[in-house]
């Protein structure tokens, strides 16, 4: 800010920081033009600087949201500024006018969380700046129904009789299903001093000592839903007779009201003329504290009148009151007292609809509040609502084998038995029905009854391998089993389990230093014993030649030279002999290449020779 120096005008813009060291002590001096400044005047004042007050950039509109709906967020800083700016704001919810539709604010974000049932609120923001200034907005939220109804049906009622000064017990209730939403009870032409509960439909109270002069009652109840539409309400009507007591005992005039009170309420007094009678008059009542649950509430009868008096913290209790007349007749009523904190959004607590009263609420159903509401449980664990016999969900495993024993590796989260699954999970095999727990053990190589042993407690034997596949096994390789295992043999009698042709009672191979038949030694035969083979190479016959006439040839095989076999010779057309120690045979339609001959003797041993074949 500056002043002219000639007119004393103060103009100027203040600086937008200027607030920091507000208030300013300002100092202004006025002098003439002479040489003396000892004349000059002067004069002071203090100037304060604040803040603009906050504004509304933008309405916060009213919303209609269906049952149930998705979570609403709202960004504040679109509906409010300050010339400050938004990020000192600080934001409150102000007014909540149903808590059932919760609203909170995080920073500058508002979220509004929807029933499951109707409701209408009218919810208050306020937005105040760094220095306490603030501006207030408000809006409605509606939360309905969805349009498309479902029909109402309601159970008839027969006839009722009383007689005056009866209390109700509760069990007289309108039973109604359907409807969109919670259902709500309304009656017409009943006796004086009943009522209908108007969300639950029992009807309670006291029938009034006059109500037998008005007697008989035609009684209607109607039953509505909570959508926006009231063609869809169903009556029902029946009869209701009232007449005089029998008796002199005192009588119940007026039903004691439970009552919820906040912590350190008003002390509260209760006239009890107003709740019991008797035919001689209230005079002659005679009123005692029958019971006290809870001392904490303090509780004292004066004459007709109860006092009662509440703590600084939350309690509960049941007081009982007994009227008695001089001949020691008497009547007694029954009420409680709910001491709570009171509700905010710090303390309340989500509920869930018990629509089948199993004690397990349906979590598509919350309701907020402090105490918790008739028809409300603090859980969301049942499976289905309405049905009082589905619970909570189950863990169940496949039975995949049908034994009855289900696979803990293969389960399923159900609140029925779903087909083909069990509630237990001890199979151990659930392929093979079979194996499961107590399953008689067999020899089979597996655990069937599940303990973690294979074919235990069963009679076994020795087995000994048979690597070589001939037939006899290897007294040096055994195991024992209940059953043949694969690879192995009962006979340990091989010498030689590596090869195939080496066995109790094979050919012996003579001079070739191996023991074929195991016998513990080889086939020695004289040097001078010989076959020799000629033409090598051939093309057509070959000859075999003994070095003696004692060597008698049964019979030869043919290998490839790979050890395939490829056909025997050995009858005399094809195997002829000339007396002259030689043996022939022909060859012509074998392939060319080299071939193991296995020339079988009677007497002297297998002699092998190898042949060329060629064209």
């Amino acid at each position: 800010m500056v002043i002219d120096p000639t007119t004393g005008v103060i103009s100027g813009t203040i600086s937008l920081d200027a607030t920091s060291l507000s208030p300013y002590n300002v100092i202004i001096s006025v002098d003439d033009s002479d040489d003396q400044t000892l004349d000059a005047a002067t004069t002071n004042f203090t100037w304060t600087i604040t803040s603009g007050t906050p504004s509304v950039t933008a309405e916060l509109p009213d919303l209609e949201r269906i049952v149930s709906s998705a979570d609403d967020s709202i960004d504040l800083h679109l509906h409010f500024d300050d010339n400050d700016g938004v990020e000192g704001f600080t934001y409150k919810i102000v007014q909540n006018t149903d808590m059932t539709i919760a609203a909170f604010i995080a920073g500058n974000l508002l979220t509004l969380k929807y029933p499951a049932d109707p409701a209408i609120t009218d919810i208050t923001i306020r937005a105040t700046d760094v220095n306490n200034n603030f501006v207030d907005q408000s809006f409605r939220v509606t939360v309905i129904y969805d349009p498309e109804g479902t029909p109402i049906a309601v159970l008839a009622l027969t006839a009722q009789e009383n007689i005056i000064g009866d209390v109700l017990d509760g069990n007289l209730i309108v039973s109604a299903t359907g409807g969109d939403g919670a259902l709500n009870y309304s009656m017409t032409g009943a006796p004086a001093g009943v009522v209908i509960e108007p969300t639950t439909g029992i009807i309670s109270g006291t029938i009034s000592l006059d109500a037998d002069s008005l007697s008989t009652y035609n009684v209607s109840v109607t039953v509505d839903d909570s959508d926006a539409f009231n063609n869809d309400a169903v009556t029902i009507n029946f009869i209701w007779k009232v007449e005089s007591p029998s008796n002199e005992d005192p009588f119940i005039t007026g039903i004691l009201p439970n009552l919820d009170r906040f912590i350190g309420a008003e002390n509260e007094n209760i006239n009890l003329n107003n709740y019991f009678d008797d035919d001689k008059g209230k005079k002659n009542l005679n009123f005692t504290i029958e019971k006290n649950s809870n001392i904490i509430i303090s509780v004292v009868i004066s004459s007709n009148i109860v006092s009662l008096s509440y703590p600084t913290v939350p309690a509960q209790t049941t007081i009982k009151i007994r009227a008695t007349v001089m001949d020691g007749g008497f009547e007694e009523q029954s009420f409680t007292i709910n001491v709570i904190e009171d509700c905010n959004e710090n303390n309340s607590s989500t509920w869930f609809a018990d629509l089948d009263g199993d004690g397990l609420g349906d979590s598509g159903k919350p309701l907020q509040g402090c105490q918790q509401p008739e028809g409300y449980v603090s859980n969301d664990e049942d499976c289905d609502d309405r049905d009082p016999n589905i619970g909570i969900s189950a863990t169940w495993y496949a039975d995949k084998d049908t034994d009855g024993y289900g696979d803990p590796e293969d389960s399923m989260e159900s609140c029925t038995q779903p087909a083909g699954y069990v509630a237990n999970n001890t199979d151990c095999d659930d392929a093979d029905i079979n194996v499961y727990p107590g399953a008689p053990e067999i020899c089979d190589g597996k655990d069937n009854n599940c303990n973690g042993s294979i074919d235990e407690n069963l009679q076994t034997t020795l087995w000994y391998a048979d690597k070589d596949g001939d037939g006899f096994g290897d007294p040096n390789d055994s195991l024992e089993s209940c059953s043949q295992p694969e690879g192995y043999v009962s006979d340990n009698s091989d010498c030689n389990d590596n090869e195939s042709t080496i066995y109790p009672g094979a050919t012996e191979i003579a001079n070739d230093g191996i023991d074929q038949n195991c016998d513990g030694k080889d086939l020695f035969l004289d040097e001078t014993i010989s076959i020799k083979l000629y033409p090598n190479p051939a093309n057509a016959e070959v000859v075999l030649q003994t070095s003696n006439p004692s060597i008698k040839i049964t019979e030869v095989a043919i290998f490839d030279y790979s050890g395939r076999y490829i056909k025997t010779i050995s009858n005399e057309q094809e195997l002829t002999y000339d007396d002259n120690k030689r043996y022939r045979f022909k060859i012509i339609g074998l392939s060319n290449q080299v071939y193991i001959l296995k020339v079988f003797t009677k007497s002297s041993g297998i002699f092998n020779l190898r042949l060329i074949k060629v064209d």
